[in-house]
């Protein structure tokens, strides 16, 4: 809950956050100038895509069904073949609008992946690929893991992500420049 906290310090009317945990004192970070590139749009070739009645559709592997293909839900099933395919995360381990209850209201988390104890690794959180509003998603992404209780936070819309990790338990999420996903295993 901290990091949240400490990034809304700097959060500009642009809704871009603008200071981390890991930043220096003083300093200022514009996350439009450091996103994390994880390229998710070559994942598009693993996609299976069909067209009924004038609609598309995207098979969503975590569902092993066929969902209508919106800009939000495009954006998962992206990362979710990153997340397969780039760090060899088992398509078992991940749930797609994972359900949670969080103040007596149902609540779905976009991804969440789970380790070999069935315990949460990383939640990430997708918006469609238009600018995402950082403040919305950040307030959202809190409360979430109020109930989640993961270590791992990646917020992404495509072409920029921003991922977080706790690096001691009950401490700041701190937000890293690159996605090492090696202490999955």
């Amino acid at each position: 809950m901290e990091w949240f906290k400490i990034a809304r310090i700097g959060m500009g009317k642009s809704g871009n956050w603008n200071r981390f945990a890991n930043e220096p004192p003083g300093g200022r970070i514009n996350c439009l100038n450091m996103a994390l590139e994880l390229h998710l749009d070559t994942y598009s070739q693993y996609l299976r895509l069909k067209k009924e009645s004038e609609k598309d559709y995207v098979w969503d592997p975590t569902r092993e069904r066929y969902l209508v293909l919106q800009p939000e839900e495009f954006v998962r099933q992206l990362l979710i073949q990153y997340l397969h395919k780039n760090h060899w995360i088992p398509i078992s381990r991940m749930r797609s609008e994972y359900g949670i209850e969080l103040h007596r209201t149902k609540k779905r988390c976009d991804l969440i992946v789970f380790d070999k104890n069935g315990r949460p690794f990383l939640m990430a959180e997708c918006k469609s690929f238009k600018k995402m509003n950082a403040e919305l998603t950040a307030d959202q992404i809190e409360r979430y893991n109020l109930e989640v209780k993961t270590d791992r936070i990646l917020i992404t819309n495509g072409p920029e992500s921003h991922y977080f990790i706790r690096k001691e338990s009950g401490g700041p999420f701190e937000r890293v420049d690159e996605m090492d996903l090696s202490d999955f295993y």
